[in-house]
Order: structure tokens, then C-alpha cells, then sequence
């Protein structure tokens, strides 16, 4: 059957803000469902008063989870595991290109490739 490309839409916030159902990231995700994308628009681990500790490299593995979360869920969501893309802005920018250029050493521990 037919599959579609997939983002990853990761919210910004300062890494101490900012939520997966946001205006923008709703809105991001609605325009690329419209034009043939599948969108999943995630949270990650804040810094914040109700995690005041670190939360690197935590939050990157957050992000890199849900790319394995779409490549493990593929067949079953119609994507095409070798075309999902990552885009955030803010603090989201700035994990979205640590997911996009980093490679093994700062995967989540456990299977699966990012």
C-alpha cells in the first residue's frame, strides 16, 4: 500500500516550557496532514519546578524515542520509515538538529536505531 513521509514535531519553550498540543505545533502538524505528511508532535523532558534537576541528555532521547517509536510503527501508521524528517522551533529547533546530526553514542539506551 501507499505510505507517506513523517516529522517529528518537537515544541519549543527554552527546554522549561511549551507542550506537544501548542497552537503552532497543531497548526504545523494540520498543514502537513493536509499535504500528504504524517505528523507526531511530541514533549520531551523540561527543566522546570516539576523537574528542577538536569534533563540532558534526556530530553534528546525523548526525541530520538519517537523516531524510533514511527520507524517501529511504520507498516502499521502507512509512513515510509526512510523518509521522517524533524522540525521544531526555539529550544525544538535546537533538538531537532542534535536527533537530525548525532549519531549512535547519544542514542537512548535500549534497541533500535535512530
Amino acid at each position: 500500500g501507499q505510505t507517506f513521509p513523517a516529522v517529528l514535531i518537537i515544541h519549543g519553550g527554552g527546554w522549561a516550557g511549551g507542550d506537544k498540543r501548542a497552537a503552532r505545533e497543531i497548526n504545523i502538524g494540520t498543514t502537513l496532514a493536509q499535504n500528504g505528511y504524517i505528523g507526531l508532535s511530541i514533549n520531551y523532558l523540561l527543566c522546570n519546578a516539576d523537574h528542577p534537576g538536569a534533563t540532558w541528555p534526556q530530553n534528546l532521547h525523548d526525541c530520538k524515542t519517537a523516531v524510533r517509536w514511527l520507524r517501529a510503527n511504520a507498516q502499521r501508521l502507512h509512513l515510509d520509515p526512510d523518509r521522517i524528517a524533524v522540525i521544531g522551533g526555539s529550544a525544538g529547533g535546537h533538538l531537532a538538529t542534535l536527533v537530525a546530526l548525532t549519531g549512535p553514542e547519544w542514542d537512548p539506551p535500549g534497541t533500535g536505531s535512530t
